[in-house]
């Protein structure tokens, strides 16, 4: 897979240890080491922030400033790609295009701003864009999107997965108006939205190792195209319909809510609710978002799909009462339902679909 890993500024912090530098360097070696493709792009962090108002301070105007920024987030590059040592390209970058040229080493390629006006996060998607990734990994000091700034309202909520389109929408409500919660600017979302590179926003602070979780997806909010959600909604309402399941017209869920998306399918007497998200994992928390799903919808069986469940969200599982299946699973199953010469009634549908993986 290919990967662009943004360090935010406010990950690199006003006085960054060694040790920071060699988390990451460990944690971009094992993702390589994994057969994955991955590059950088730093922003300035305080430091820059510094230099700005310094600039500001001076009478000088905020283009200055930007200039001396991005001559920042470079320096920060060239001490990350000499950490790194062979395994990263020496020359940094000061274009996108140039940084595509770089990647021909063969090496990571490191990178920080490339022209005033535009973040690095900004510039970190146009990269990914650039080179057809398919995915951004954002390191902030948050550990996800929330539903209003987590560092003015202690009721905001985290959210697991989001579409852009949905992160829009809570970026302009009036609870973010006023604080200083970065989240993604207009351009790194424009980006990445219309390129369709999925997104894992999450918490760097504490530790750059935290940098592998994120690529399994174990933590952070999940960003994704309302597209590739959508699709994986119709593809499982073309595989139940032969069954006799009809998506409920008051429970559709296109678009779908936030952390992920909610079916509830009527048929044979049974009211199926079936939660799927369009990365490939289910985390715990899903599990209790589904179980209350259920609950509400009134469901006689509850189903959560993905590809993978961890032992922690297997666990959640059991206890809430949610049966846990994979995509290829549930296929399997329904293939085996197309095969019976008796129709398909809710309670050969609850033993076919009784039993988790």
């Amino acid at each position: 897979m290919k990967l662009i890993v943004s360090l935010g500024g406010s990950v690199m912090g006003s006085d960054p240890t060694p040790q920071r530098f060699w988390d990451l360097r460990t944690a971009l070696e094992t993702l390589r080491e994994r057969g994955d493709e991955v590059h950088v792009v730093v922003g300035g962090g305080p430091l820059k922030e510094k230099f700005v108002q310094l600039s500001r301070a001076c009478g000088l105007n905020d283009y200055v400033g930007d200039v001396l920024g991005i001559q920042l987030t470079r320096l920060y590059a060239r001490l990350i790609a000499s950490v790194l040592g062979d395994a990263a390209c020496q020359d940094v970058p000061e274009s996108v295009e140039e940084a595509v040229q770089a990647r021909s080493t063969g090496k990571i390629v490191v990178m920080g701003g490339t022209e005033a006006g535009h973040s690095t996060t900004a510039v970190a998607a146009l990269f990914a864009e650039a080179i057809g990734a398919e995915l951004l990994l954002k390191l902030t000091d948050v550990d996800g999107i929330y539903s209003s700034n987590p560092k003015t309202h202690q009721g905001a909520v985290r959210f697991e997965e989001l579409t852009y389109d949905e992160v829009t929408r809570i970026l302009g409500t009036p609870e973010f108006a006023a604080g200083t919660y970065d989240v993604l600017d207009a351009v790194a979302l424009g980006v990445l939205q219309r390129s369709s590179v999925d997104t894992v926003y999450f918490d760097g602070s504490s530790s750059l190792l935290n940098i592998l979780k994120a690529r399994s997806l174990e933590i952070g909010t999940y960003l994704t195209s309302r597209r590739k959600r959508e699709k994986v909604g119709e593809g499982l309402t073309a595989l139940l319909k032969p069954l006799g399941l009809a998506l409920s017209a008051e429970k559709l869920a296109y678009p779908p809510s936030p952390s992920g998306s909610h079916l509830l399918f009527l048929g044979h007497g049974l009211r199926l609710s079936v939660s799927f998200r369009a990365s490939h994992t289910a985390p715990p928390t899903f599990l209790d978002e589904s179980a209350a799903f259920r609950t509400s919808a009134s469901a006689e069986l509850g189903v959560v799909l993905a590809d993978v469940f961890s032992p922690a969200a297997l666990s959640h599982a059991k206890k809430s009462g949610i049966r846990p299946f994979t995509f290829e699973r549930l296929e399997g199953l329904v293939a085996k339902a197309h095969q019976r010469t008796s129709p398909i009634d809710a309670q050969s549908l609850r033993q076919l679909l009784g039993k988790s993986p």
